[in-house]
């Protein structure tokens, strides 16, 4: 009997593990095809990423894009100067909405 209980629990977990191990293999190619057809990284990289930021101590390291700093939540200044474009408008007369007859 014991024979019998430990063959039928080494094919349940055996049957488990081929499951779980295809299933990884199907969305590790989903998501591959995903990068390939879209440019998104796949969400597991960019998780190691950031585990691998924190492990060297950037604890507050933001994404470039959000341009904030770790002290506080306002966007950092920048140092660079943009010029602006000025461009004069003259008034000129305004023609009514609805033609007169």
């Amino acid at each position: 009997m014991k024979l019998i209980l430990k063959l039928f629990l080494l094919c349940l977990t055996s049957t488990l593990l081929i499951v779980f191990l295809a299933g990884g293999l199907v969305l590790l190619i989903l998501s591959l095809l995903r990068w390939l057809l879209t440019g998104k990284r796949p969400q597991i990289l960019t998780l190691m990423s950031k585990v691998n930021e924190w492990k060297k101590g950037n604890l507050w390291s933001f994404n470039s894009k959000e341009n904030f700093t770790s002290s506080n939540s306002h966007p950092k200044t920048s140092d660079n100067i943009v010029d602006v474009e000025v461009k004069d408008v003259t008034q000129t007369e305004k023609k009514p909405a609805i033609a007169e007859h």
